[in-house]
């Protein structure tokens, strides 16, 4: 094994990381934009209601499967490199979602359209699983010393970058071309494209050197210093701080899929905005969280990572039940509330990144972060639409989202307080690389 990395431009690493996570974050959200279409193309036409439930359920299939790829994927890239591994998921999802595009319909195939649509589904699980631990440890394990919350940023920053620009996509077309038209073909094109996005995001991570973190691990490993002990399972010590992940992740993931998933039906429902009213207040917010996140990122890098999130966390404990009460004052109001949710995502997507890889130690940073990340996230994200929609319906309260985020919000906050501060966390295995040397060896 290799054990230096040849010299690499860091802004390079970034933007080759950065454009391969925001090319499998576009793919895996353009299910989701297109189910209505998808449910009349790929299911039974007899009952409207039924062919749209089963392609929500479909596309929550992927969701349970993410822990899955998340464990696979992790467990070869703690083993033989982050570069290898990120590269064979962006072309696995690339290639899953060109499939999605050109697969036959119910009318054509009948009932294996929609069996050979849940297994591709399956199939872009397991690959986004593998993607964000994996590019969140690239991009930190690159960043100089006392950079690593700005680095790290990014790749929460393009994630939502690349589902915002799923739901621009699939507005457009939704707006601009005839419904028969979009059902028959036109909604296939946005997905045959992710095939061409996918071998450019393949090419440009073939290039990329390792990480100067896991080449020194490996170095220490392959010298014997220290020496594992086979015997002990490979998360063997890690579970406390994954339990960790799992609490800090839950306010953060609802807040992800409200945005994406929730916020525009019921705004719509709620509140009498039409659709595409409450889908563009929602990408607006989106986008104020996108700004900002590096913002934070940053000023974790300077005052700690834990300050923040204990900040972020008790204040949206606070806040949750007024901003909801804001969207009762009309449109400006719920414009308002949505901007202060997008600055609470920017503040949890800029700093969590970075805190998440700085509590595992190379060796296994992939793997302990991507499972316990990915398990949250199928727990509380994948499930937060259909939670929140059941809660209003039963509390008949347009307050009731309020409460559910106040309570995850609050579940985060108190993991929180058990946290230690990992701003000066060494990234290193074996003995630490100082902040010139790891900016040498990236540049």
């Amino acid at each position: 094994m290799n054990t230096t990395s040849p010299p690499f431009s860091l802004k390079k690493a970034v933007i080759t990381a950065c454009i391969g996570n925001f090319g499998e974050w576009f793919d895996f959200a353009l299910f989701g934009f297109f189910a209505v279409t998808l449910s009349h193309v790929f299911f039974p036409a007899t009952n409207d209601l039924g062919a749209l439930l089963a392609t929500f359920a479909t596309f929550s299939v992927a969701f349970f499967f993410r822990p899955v790829g998340a464990a696979i994927c992790g467990r070869l890239g703690d083993r033989y490199g982050r570069k290898y591994i990120l590269s064979i998921v962006v072309i696995t999802m690339s290639v899953a979602t060109f499939l999605i595009g050109v697969l036959p319909g119910y009318e054509s195939i009948g009932w294996a359209s929609p069996i050979l649509l849940v297994v591709i589904r399956v199939v872009q699980g397991l690959a986004i699983g593998g993607e964000f631990a994996g590019a969140v440890s690239f991009l930190t394990e690159y960043a100089p010393q006392g950079k690593r919350g700005f680095y790290g940023s990014w790749s929460t920053m393009t994630a939502n970058v690349g589902m915002a620009v799923g739901a621009i996509t699939a507005l457009l077309l939704q707006l601009l071309v005839p419904t028969e038209m979009l059902n028959d073909w036109v909604w296939r094109v946005p997905f045959v494209v992710a095939l061409p996005i996918g071998i450019s995001g393949l090419v440009l991570r073939l290039k990329i050197p390792e990480t100067p973190a896991f080449v020194a691990a490996s170095t220490a490993i392959e010298a014997d210093l220290p020496k594992e002990d086979s015997s002990r399972p490979p998360l063997s010590g890690q579970y406390t701080r994954m339990a960790q992940v799992v609490g800090m992740v839950v306010v953060f993931t609802i807040l992800t899929y409200v945005f994406i998933s929730f916020m525009p039906a019921f705004l719509s429902k709620e509140h009498g905005l039409e659709m595409w009213q409450g889908s563009a207040l929602s990408l607006t917010a989106l986008v104020v969280a996108m700004a900002f996140t590096p913002y934070f990122g940053a000023l974790s890098d300077r005052i700690g990572r834990r300050p923040i999130l204990l900040t972020a966390s008790w204040t949206l404990v606070v806040l949750a039940v007024p901003i909801f009460m804001l969207f009762n004052t009309g449109v400006m109001g719920i414009a308002a509330g949505l901007a202060v949710l997008g600055l609470f995502v920017a503040t949890f997507n800029g700093v969590v990144p970075a805190t998440f890889a700085e509590m595992f130690p190379t060796r296994v940073r992939y793997t302990a972060f991507g499972i316990s990340y990915q398990v949250a996230v199928a727990l509380f994200g994948a499930t937060a639409p259909f939670v929140l929609t059941l809660i209003v319906a039963h509390a008949g309260s347009t307050l009731a989202p309020a409460i559910y985020i106040m309570a995850a919000a609050l579940v985060t906050a108190l993991v929180c307080l058990t946290l230690k501060e990992t701003v000066n966390n060494s990234l290193d295995d074996a003995e630490p690389i100082a902040a010139g040397e790891l900016t040498r060896t990236a540049r």
